[in-house]
């Protein structure tokens, strides 16, 4: 197994996917038109993109993965094209396994506390950082208009 950039592995799954469906480069990116806007993408940037010369957005997985009729986490899956790292970016690397599983979609039954408690009390995380956020901002007001008073909490700077 071989190290590849997360860009080279998208490709390469975007070649096996539309190989194994028997498009050419310009029908599969005629495929992702619906998704992107009319017409799609050309051959061109199907082949840039399945040598992994391409900076993918968030927008074009999601297109890729409706087009070519398969889950995310399935463009990232590292065991398919024997990756067993995957570089990020500037050296930085993570385990193709670990990438594969940060797309994964769980069932109800496999996921965790953590997660059934985010999701259950989200509404309210995000009240609280939206209240820390104006607590912040009035902060910083009132250190404009009495700057003699110093920082409010003990190991705040100004």
């Amino acid at each position: 197994m071989e190290s590849k950039t997360i860009n080279q592995l998208i490709g390469e799954r975007i070649k096996q996917l539309r190989t194994r469906k028997r498009l050419s480069g310009a029908a599969f990116g005629a495929r992702l038109g619906p998704y992107l806007g009319a017409p799609g993408w050309s051959r061109q940037t199907v082949h840039e993109a399945e040598k992994g010369e391409r900076e993918f957005r968030i927008s074009e997985l999601v297109a890729l993965a409706l087009a070519a009729n398969v889950q995310i986490h399935d463009l990232v899956d590292g065991e398919a094209v024997r990756a067993k790292r995957l570089e990020i970016s500037g050296g930085n690397f993570v385990s193709a396994e670990d990438l594969t599983d940060l797309f994964r979609v769980l069932d109800r039954k496999t996921r965790g506390p953590v997660h059934r408690a985010f999701v259950r009390n989200r509404k309210q995380l995000y009240a609280l950082q939206e209240a820390w956020a104006s607590a912040l901002e009035t902060d910083k007001q009132l250190q404009a208009l009495f700057p003699d008073f110093g920082p409010p909490f003990e190991g705040d700077e100004k």
